[in-house]
């Protein structure tokens, strides 16, 4: 497994496990793995660098103080 850190590589190895589960034996593992929050996936993402912000995607240059 490559790119991301060791927590978002856990989570796609836990995500896999439960899918493979889930697929197994529906009705043994769907309920469990649903009321854990197993089967969705973590959609949050990266944002990107946004212009004139001064670097990062939500901070704001510093406005002169006089």
């Amino acid at each position: 497994m490559a790119g991301s850190g060791k927590a978002g590589q856990l989570d796609a190895v836990v995500h896999g496990i439960a899918r493979a589960l889930s697929l197994l034996d529906r009705e043994a593992y769907r309920g469990i793995l649903k009321s854990a929050g197993l089967l969705t996936r973590d959609a949050r993402a990266k944002q990107r660098r946004m212009i004139g912000t001064g670097g990062k995607s939500r901070r704001k240059k510093q406005s002169p103080k006089r």
